[in-house]
């Protein structure tokens, strides 16, 4: 079991078995066909204005309707108000922070091999 700290708000395990229940943002059923989710990683450079949105539905939207290629993703970051960020990188790096990601992961279109 875990409990909510007062002072910090972060989840720790529970020496005496309480439990505890959070308020968090749901994000599934928000991601489109075609994207998916990295957890724990960053795409590198801030895309240009506007980069930041408040939910991720927006933020992907905007992703999708740049035309310049200027966008390579989503990442989300815990540090900064949960903020949804446009980010130009397409190369996944490890998060030291705790960032999560949405990249586009269109299949690729050809012959399947047989076995």
């Amino acid at each position: 079991a875990v409990v909510s700290t007062q002072s910090t708000g972060n989840l720790e395990a529970s020496p005496t078995g309480e439990t505890s229940w959070v308020n968090c943002e749901p994000i599934l059923g928000e991601i489109p066909e075609g994207w998916c989710t990295r957890v724990n990683v960053y795409l590198g450079g801030y895309s240009s204005e506007p980069k930041a949105f408040k939910t991720l539905t927006e933020a992907i939207g905007a992703c999708d309707d740049r035309t310049d290629s200027g966008c390579g993703g989503v990442t989300q970051e815990p540090y900064n108000s949960n903020r949804y960020t446009l980010r130009r990188g397409t190369d996944l790096k490890a998060s030291p922070s705790g960032e999560t990601s949405w990249v586009n992961c269109e299949p690729v279109l050809g012959e399947i091999p047989e076995e």
